[in-house]
């Protein structure tokens, strides 16, 4: 009897996980455009492939593929464009129109490249999170990409700021001899991109490594369609 409810509750436990996936949870955005194949790993490992107004779900793992990229918006008006062979997820997310102070994002990016635009929330509880750094929205768009090594290591992290400015902090949990760094980049600060490195040492990024970090435009700008789109303008 006691291995009859046992099997019984296992079975109960399993269906209430699965009616926990994606499907069962509020969206925090949609897919806005695509290329290529692109692919959402939920909370339960469940993978399933992304479209043109897919919804999005918090703790989705976006995937895109070496010549697959996808733009998303999230319910804020927020706009992510992961680009090729890159990995990212939203692990916090909260909005609500009629009070943007309370407004939360902590994005993750894991792999590859992304650009970031803040949306309508109030960006002091704006972040984006990688193995390397932790970085603070001021009303800001960016570009990051993350280096690896070999291995599958990340190396570097390349930041490249087009409106606003962010705080980025380096990470140094178990790292040894790596030291706290903190440094401001964007408008009205001293530099507009830099680069940390898994040691901890936060530097100047490059004219070439901004070129490639934009896909070989030197441009600055950045604007948003009427359809959520994004468009870089080269100068």
């Amino acid at each position: 009897m006691r291995k009859i409810i046992s099997i019984m509750f296992g079975l109960v436990l399993n269906m209430y996980v699965l009616d926990t996936s994606a499907d069962t949870q509020p969206s925090i955005g949609m897919v806005i455009s695509i290329e290529g194949k692109v692919t959402a790993i939920d909370v339960v490992k469940q993978e399933r492939s992304l479209q043109r107004r897919s919804d999005i779900y918090l703790h989705d793992r976006i995937v895109t593929q070496e010549n697959s990229k996808a733009q998303l918006r999230l319910k804020d008006d927020s706009v992510i464009v992961v680009q090729p062979s890159s990995e990212f997820y939203v692990s916090e997310f909260a909005f609500n129109k009629g009070s943007p102070n309370d407004s939360k994002y902590v994005g993750n990016i894991a792999k590859g490249m992304l650009i970031n635009i803040s949306g309508q929330g109030n960006t002091k509880n704006y972040q984006l999170n990688s193995p390397v750094a932790t970085i603070a929205f001021r009303g800001t768009s960016l570009a990051t990409k993350l280096i690896t090594s070999r291995n599958a290591i990340v190396t570097d992290q390349e930041i490249h700021v087009f409106h606003g400015y962010v705080t980025v902090n380096n990470k140094c949990e178990n790292v040894f001899g790596c030291i706290p760094h903190q440094i401001n980049i964007g408008a009205g600060q001293q530099i507009n991109s830099a680069t940390v490195n898994r040691l901890g040492a936060i530097g100047k990024l490059g004219k070439l490594e901004i070129a490639k970090l934009l896909s070989g435009c030197s441009g600055k700008s950045v604007s948003i369609s009427s359809g959520g789109g994004i468009a870089i303008k080269c100068n």
